[in-house]
């Protein structure tokens, strides 16, 4: 469904390229990569931000909300409580990229994320970093015509949370 809202935004702007996207929530992380629109690999792996809550939370003795607000506003550095977490992931997507890259004779350009995970900067910056390419966070609500009430403020930068919903909407929404 995430891959639905982000096929129908960012990868509609991005039909001509080959991109990444990525939707990682707590216990979840789903790579797709993306060559002239049509997904080419999808890789799920058992891997989510629930993994650094608990790792930070344990490890600084702090609760669950103080840990999600700490990592998304990167006041804390975390790499090397993480690293071990991280690692796999990134040797995954980069092997999924290099295999991408030589089955279609492409360059991936992009890589777009979404999802809770997203909130967190030193995970963007180490994508960033292993890709060496821009990572860009997916708002799934950007060019949908809303309603003035229809999003509730006390929401407000918690939009990379809802690509799956709104790619459930627009997927039973498409006669295609």
């Amino acid at each position: 469904a995430a891959l639905t809202a982000f096929l129908h935004g960012p990868g509609r702007e991005q039909s001509e390229e080959a991109v990444c996207m990525i939707e990682s929530g707590a216990r979840m992380t789903l790579i797709t990569f993306v060559n002239r629109g049509i997904p080419v690999l999808v890789r799920k792996l058992d891997w989510g931000g629930a993994a650094w809550v608990e790792r930070v939370g344990t490890q600084l003795g702090l609760d669950q909300a103080t840990v999600l607000g700490t990592l998304a506003e990167g006041s804390l550095d975390v790499s090397s409580s993480v690293a071990d977490l991280l690692d796999p992931f990134l040797k995954q997507l980069s092997i999924s990229r290099d295999f991408v890259e030589r089955q279609e004779k492409c360059r991936v350009r992009s890589v777009f994320v979404s999802g809770g995970t997203s909130r967190i900067r030193h995970w963007l910056n180490e994508i960033r970093s292993a890709m060496d390419i821009d990572v860009q966070v997916v708002n799934p609500f950007r060019g949908l015509i809303l309603a003035p009430d229809a999003y509730p403020p006390a929401l407000e930068g918690q939009e990379v949370r809802f690509a799956a919903a709104v790619g459930a909407v627009l997927g039973a929404m498409d006669p295609a």
